[in-house]
């Protein structure tokens, strides 16, 4: 009896020990097969070029291809689908703006759900908005363009890259905090709102720094402070909303890299600390910087809870705003 006990104890501690081996040996040998990168935006988009300089990187370290797939429309939500209903082995991810959390919120039959239906990984970049207005505008900080907004109720206006956007998000929040009388006027994409800003068929905006910038130089428009918690390394001399009397405006947006909901950790840990290897090149880091991207610098962990807090906060703003795609 003794015997036959002593050879169950044996076969199942031999069982365990092919366990503990076979699980590393496992995670060791992903991605056995090449890794498909959903972007949901049009090839030569940021979120497009950000892809391909990480993807890259990755492919030479994984040994395997890494395979960039543009898939526009709906606002992304045709790229998610795509996604969410891929297999969740860490062979098909889900490169992701920080639209993800905002348009279910805006259209309630979004075919996703940004918190059940994905697993995020990483934060790959991010990216700062600047309150601007047109050079000529006599106001050259935020009271003095309260004070000019207040004094002409109903004749200043304020340009978006589109209704429902991270833009139009600021320009309310901004509007209500100040109590200020100031329309909005959405555009389809940062370029036309700007160069409308520039020729001064808008008064003010909030649009990319990246894109801005260079019209900041030459006197065209001027750039009174920018959003998020950080200063812009593009700008380092422009100071941050909220320390100019701007508060609520700390909210940034961001690039993300995502997995199908129920990708196995190990798959998730691994591919997050290859691609934050891949990030902390200096290489990589300035040549994102010179596309108007911060290279992202966060664990798996503390993205996720920013894509939660995210989800919530957007959500409460467009409801007490009143924002919609209208």
């Amino acid at each position: 009896m003794r015997s036959f006990s002593l050879s169950i104890a044996h076969c199942v501690g031999s069982a365990l020990l092919a366990a503990s081996v076979l699980a590393p040996a496992a995670v060791q040998a992903y991605p056995d097969k090449p890794v498909r990168i959903i972007v949901p935006f049009l090839a030569g988009s940021a979120p497009d070029m950000l892809t391909r300089t990480v993807g890259e990187q990755l492919s030479a370290r994984w040994g395997q291809p890494v395979i960039v797939d543009n898939r526009p429309g709906a606002s992304g939500a045709i790229g998610a689908q795509a996604v969410k209903s891929a297999a969740p082995d860490g062979h098909t991810l889900l490169m992701a703006v920080s639209s993800l959390v905002q348009l279910p919120h805006l259209l309630p039959n979004t075919v996703y759900d940004p918190i059940v239906d994905f697993a995020p990984i990483s934060q790959l970049g991010g990216t700062h908005l600047a309150l601007l207005v047109n050079g000529e505008l006599p106001v050259d900080d935020v009271p003095g363009f309260v004070e000019y907004a207040k004094a002409r109720p109903g004749q200043i206006n304020y340009a978006s890259y589109g209704a429902g956007s991270l833009s139009h998000i600021f320009g309310e929040v901004f509007k209500a905090n100040h109590d200020l009388d100031i329309a909005h006027i959405a555009y389809k994409g940062d370029s036309p709102a700007l160069m409308d800003l520039i020729e001064g068929r808008v008064q003010s905006a909030f649009l990319s720094v990246f894109l801005a910038r260079q019209f900041v130089d030459n006197g065209k428009i001027k750039m009174l402070g920018v959003t998020g918690t950080t200063r812009s390394p593009l700008v380092p001399d422009v100071p941050i909303l909220k320390d100019v009397g701007a508060p609520g405006l700390t909210a940034q947006g961001w690039f993300g890299l995502f997995a199908p909901a129920g990708t196995p950790d190990a798959v998730l840990d691994q591919v997050a600390i290859d691609v934050q290897e891949v990030l902390d090149r200096p290489e990589i880091r300035e040549k994102l910087l010179q596309s108007g991207i911060v290279a992202g610098n966060s664990t798996r962990d503390v993205f996720t809870d920013q894509v939660k807090a995210d989800y919530t906060l957007y959500g409460d703003l467009m409801r007490r705003h009143q924002i919609s795609l209208n």
